[in-house]
């Protein structure tokens, strides 16, 4: 009887300690094994070590200091001794069937990759299948899938999947340095890896929670790590244009750059940059927003003030994070494409 292959789930960390005891539970809980489990350590100022210590068979790697999530992900690779790798946030769990489900047909079908679909959580305990993690069964093999992951512009997560480990012996090297990609970095991951995908296999059923921590939104905004995050978004975009080219990615195929950045541009001004409080501030975050994204940045602010009116009636009649104004959102995303 041949031996089971091991998975590899590296579980990056960094100032998210009160969440990862539940994260490691749930992983080590899997009811597929081998499990190869590393955690990253990415400079967190709290007690990760003293965590993971309580846990066996759990390998724990710490970055001298914060490098960023594709940085903690790449050490875990290189770190990792399963022939199949996932990807969990710390502040996440997931399943205890994820595992095998995924592992049973992506060996089924002699693919590449395999993904799950995610429930939306929230701290409070409660869940949902959210419209924008919902994922459909299929398999899909050649150009097809670089046309459902890049060139549609729409699903880039990675943390709802599971690798071939030989995927990432083909990433170049220089990416592995890579410091300081603090956002988007899931957008840089599918470009190094779908790129190389022959076959994918999708399976609906949620067997990941991905949280919402409604105090992320609610804290003040502060200029210069606005700026730290644009210039973070414009280097995955410059990045992206340059994986497309150097593998002779067809337009067909290929994620597109332009579409990309003027998505994010609107992100920025409309999440971003328009909340800042001190308008000194703003006007100097605006400016490197015009330098980062260029014609982008002029058509995002020309396109979000032409709608700020009916915004501010929105958001009058319908508060944040109200029920009403989550099932409105959801009618829209289904009938009209919104996506805010």
């Amino acid at each position: 009887m041949s031996q089971k292959p091991t998975i590899s789930v590296v579980i990056s960390v960094y100032n998210a300690e009160p969440y990862l005891d539940r994260c490691l539970k749930s992983v080590l809980s899997q009811t597929y094994q081998p499990i190869d489990v590393i955690v990253i350590d990415d400079g967190s100022r709290g007690s990760c070590k003293k965590i993971v210590s309580r846990f066996n068979k759990v390998q724990y790697i710490r970055h001298p200091y914060n490098r960023g999530l594709f940085a903690a992900r790449l050490t875990g690779v290189k770190a990792a001794t399963g022939q199949y790798i996932a990807f969990v946030d710390a502040d996440d769990y997931v399943e205890s069937e994820m595992c095998e489900a995924l592992i049973l047909q992506l060996e089924k079908e002699h693919a590449d990759v395999a993904q799950c679909g995610a429930f939306l959580a929230f701290e409070d305990g409660r869940k949902t299948r959210d419209w924008w993690y919902r994922v459909s069964n299929f398999c899909i093999s050649g150009d097809a899938v670089c046309q459902v992951q890049l060139a549609q512009n729409k699903l880039f997560y990675i943390w709802n999947k599971l690798y071939r480990r030989e995927l990432f012996k083909k990433i170049p090297e220089k990416y592995y340095l890579l410091d300081h990609i603090t956002m988007h970095e899931d957008i840089l991951f599918s470009a190094l890896l779908f790129v190389n995908v022959r076959k994918m296999v999708s399976n609906k059923d949620p067997y990941y929670h991905y949280v919402y921590r409604e105090n992320a939104e609610t804290k003040a905004i502060e200029a210069d790590k606005v700026i730290r995050q644009m210039q973070s978004s414009a280097k995955v975009c410059d990045m992206c244009t340059e994986i497309m080219h150097d593998n002779h990615v067809t337009d067909q195929c290929a994620l597109d750059v332009p579409a990309l950045r003027g998505r994010l541009a609107k992100l920025y001004y409309s999440n971003k940059i328009r909340k800042i409080a001190d308008p000194l501030e703003m006007a100097r975050v605006i400016k490197e927003f015009k330098r980062l994204f260029n014609e982008s940045a002029v058509s995002a602010m020309a396109d979000i003030q032409s709608t700020s009116i009916f915004r501010k009636i929105y958001n009058l009649l319908l508060p944040p994070f109200s029920t009403q104004r989550y099932k409105l959102k959801q009618l829209l995303r289904i009938f009209i494409g919104y996506r805010n």
